[in-house]
């Protein structure tokens, strides 16, 4: 079992990286997770690790540890060597060297009580804006973030949306690594909804 740290063989990573049959699993805590993890990787908790889904097995998989004793427990589980390598990121390498997210999350109260923060990121498709959207927020289809995310402005704070907070975690995930100050509203406007803050209707409620 290879335990990598630092930038040893780094084509191993990146190799694995470029594999888009690949998964990473990240074994950190809620806290490390959020701070920083590898890019579309699934974190699993260490005490959940004999539930780790079969399919993930199927695939290539590799682990990531940010946490001594959580380490310790990885590789003394048989587990450890169903794994292409186990990265050891404790003294927070991955960083300096390969691609990383975040992920940082506001419920809807969050977002009303400091609306003025943000700039309203609404993913969801023009057409379903007829249904509400949030005053003064930019509609950018998270089937075209790919192309129009350079319009986005690294000075501001963007706060993103979308009908139920599956498309914005992953509009998240994929701006996150582009440097931009970025949170995901938990819930989406479903949620902003339900709690009776204001929307309005409309195709020109959202800013092209």
């Amino acid at each position: 079992m290879k335990v990598l740290r630092e930038d040893e063989e780094s084509e191993i990573v990146k190799q694995f990286l470029d594999d888009n049959n690949s998964v990473i699993v990240d074994f950190d805590p809620i806290d490390l997770y959020e701070a920083v993890h590898p890019p579309f990787s699934i974190r699993l908790s260490i005490d959940r690790i004999s539930a780790m889904p079969l399919s993930i097995l199927r695939r290539r998989a590799a682990a990531f540890v940010s946490d001594p004793q959580t380490l310790s427990k990885l590789l003394n589980n048989d587990i450890a060597g169903k794994f292409d390598f186990i990265y050891d990121n404790s003294n927070r390498s991955w960083q300096k060297y390969y691609p990383f997210s975040y992920y940082r999350s506001i419920n809807a109260a969050d977002l009303y009580e400091n609306i003025k923060a943000y700039t309203v990121l609404d993913v969801r498709e023009p057409f379903e804006l007829i249904f509400g959207s949030i005053a003064n927020s930019i509609n950018i289809p998270i089937s075209e973030l790919r192309e129009k995310w350079k319009i986005l402005e690294r000075d501001k704070k963007y706060a993103v949306i979308c009908a139920h907070g599956n498309r914005s975690a992953a509009a998240v995930e994929f701006l996150s690594q582009l440097g931009l100050n970025i949170v995901d509203v938990e819930g989406g406007i479903q949620s902003w909804i339900e709690e009776g803050y204001p929307v309005v209707y409309g195709r020109e409620s959202a800013e092209d």
